[in-house]
């Protein structure tokens, strides 16, 4: 600083000649502390320059850029350098309070920017789904179904308690809440599903871990209790009395029952299919083959198509559906979504059926496949009915489809279940 002091004009801020090199400060003679900063580029800005109220002598003055001389009048520049003097006789340090709110705002971008690199659970499958497609995975569909079904879990109704982990950032997952989904699982009867679910689970949180979105894979480590002696004897499900399929079937008729819930539990009943797959029976499923209902592989447990007969009493119970704009299901309560909140609907079925023991919708599946060893179907038919797929040699070259064996054994189950 060469300090010179002038009293500043227009005129004069812009003729001033900048240094040969470095930068020179020139005061203004009216407002104490006002100085014109002149770089070698030519650059001139105004700032303002103080010391603290018991500063020595040997301390460097202290310096605040107040703007660029260019934007900034004289007289702008006079009133700001008047309202930092105020600040620096009421003992506050105007340099030391802007570096404190820089700092401040830095650390809120810093922050903002780690928010939003946080992704999210959707997001994440969409990548993985990705990464699968790339490696030619063969039960790709299979993993993401599980994924998306059973972990990220479906929006809920109005009123419905949310099932699933939803648009939570892949960061928040925690051992704890896989943990809670499979509980959720096993507690409606399904702990094959659970475990499965643990399993894929698993994996695509190491391979979000191999990309950096976590620390490491909150599931490692993670397993399955070991069954106790009793529970190892105790029988898991059961299959329903040929009176509890009547009371239920009738049941299904009660004006308390909501009827697009009522025709669904009808055709768990008739087609003895899984109750994810069936509730979310799309029309266009219905229409890709003419007298059949195909499941599309994504939503498959085993990741393959399975083709369901649809016989006449099927039929005409899905042709009473009423249809909304817009909305793919078949069955729907609010022509928006599929079928949700079984806990309460089920409640309000058991009431009105009065069944001599509890039962869940997999307990239909039981019911269905025993009925069908009943009517003398062979155990290979019977497997293919509900898209068990063997596991053996002979499943490697057998890949017929038996149409015509599957539509009359499903064609006399449902004559079985109207007698």
């Amino acid at each position: 600083m060469d300090g010179n002091s002038i009293k500043f004009t227009t005129r004069r801020v812009m003729e001033i000649p900048p240094p040969a090199a470095g930068e020179r400060v020139i005061f203004d003679t009216v407002a104490p502390g006002l100085a014109l900063r002149i770089r070698y580029s030519g650059g001139r800005s105004w700032v303002f320059i103080y010391r603290l109220p018991g500063a020595g002598r040997g301390k460097a003055p202290r310096k605040v850029t107040i703007g660029d001389a260019t934007r900034w009048s004289v007289d702008e520049a006079r009133r700001e350098a008047a309202r930092l003097r105020g600040e620096v006789v009421d003992r506050r340090d105007p340099a030391a309070e802007r570096s404190a709110s820089r700092k401040a705002a830095k650390e809120a971008r810093e922050a903002q920017a780690a928010q939003d690199a946080r992704i999210r659970l959707p997001a994440a499958l969409d990548a993985y789904e990705a990464h699968l497609e790339r490696r030619g995975v063969r039960n790709k569909a299979l993993a993401m179904s599980v994924l998306r079904r059973n972990l990220m879990g479906e929006e809920p109704s109005d009123g419905e308690e949310r099932i699933g982990l939803g648009q939570v950032a892949v960061q928040d997952i925690d051992r704890a809440s896989v943990m809670a989904q499979s509980d959720r699982l096993a507690a409606q009867g399904s702990p094959g599903a659970a475990q499965d679910l643990r399993a894929k689970a698993s994996t695509f949180l190491s391979w979000a871990a191999s990309r950096g979105h976590i620390e490491a894979n909150p599931s490692a480590g993670m397993r399955l209790e070991r069954s106790t002696r009793a529970q190892r004897i105790a029988s898991t499900g059961r299959t329903l009395t040929g009176e509890e399929l009547k009371a239920i079937w009738k049941a299904c008729e009660n004006p308390s029952i909501n009827r697009a819930f009522g025709d669904l539990v009808r055709t768990l009943i008739l087609t003895g299919q899984r109750k994810g797959e069936t509730s979310k029976m799309r029309w266009a499923d219905l229409e890709a083959m003419p007298g059949w209902w195909v499941i599309p592989a994504d939503l498959t447990k085993n990741g393959h198509p399975h083709e369901v007969p649809v016989p006449p009493t099927l039929r005409r119970i899905i042709a009473r559906q009423p249809r909304f704009d817009a909305c793919p299901w078949v069955f729907t309560t609010n022509g928006k979504t599929p079928i949700s909140g079984w806990t309460k609907l089920l409640a309000k079925l058991n009431e009105a059926a009065e069944p001599d023991e509890p039962w869940t919708p997999h307990d239909l599946r039981r019911t269905y496949r025993t009925g069908l060893a009943r009517l003398g179907a062979e155990d290979r038919l019977a497997e293919l009915m509900i898209n068990h797929r063997p596991r053996d040699l002979q499943s490697i070259y057998d890949r017929e489809p038996r149409f015509d064996a599957r539509r009359d054994l499903a064609r006399r189950w449902v004559i079985r279940v109207l007698r």
